[in-house]
């Protein structure tokens, strides 16, 4: 842990509730890969909003799929930008093996209710 505290803090410092939040995301994020040996690029919400992106580009989970333009202008309008690119990509990646939703931290789980409550179908 201290090993993983000190990388860290090479580019980073704690000085504020920001830093923290940022320190914890580490955290969990290494602890998920570790668990899972699933490694990816970017924060915990990156990757949870590039799942969803996946799941839905590739109409899974009761979601139909397509509309890219739609759905990037109206996740951006939300808050959440999002490029038709973005899908384009989700569309070929490969599923990640981390329960996101149960995971996620509370910015996971407002991106996950507006999503969902947006583009059930």
């Amino acid at each position: 842990m201290r090993d993983r505290f000190d990388s860290w803090r090479r580019s980073n410092s704690l000085k504020t509730e920001a830093d923290w939040a940022s320190w914890l995301d580490v955290r969990k994020r290494d602890d998920l890969a570790a668990v899972t040996g699933h490694r990816a690029k970017g924060t915990l919400f990156d990757q949870a909003k590039r799942e969803w992106l996946r799941a839905y580009a590739n109409a899974e989970n009761g979601h139909s799929g397509g509309r890219y333009k739609e759905i990037a202008t109206a996740l951006t309008d939300a808050g959440y930008p999002t490029t038709v690119t973005d899908l384009k990509n989700a569309k070929r990646a490969k599923p990640s093996p981390i329960d996101w939703p149960a995971e996620g931290n509370a910015d996971i789980q407002a991106f996950m209710r507006v999503a969902g409550s947006i583009f059930v179908t």
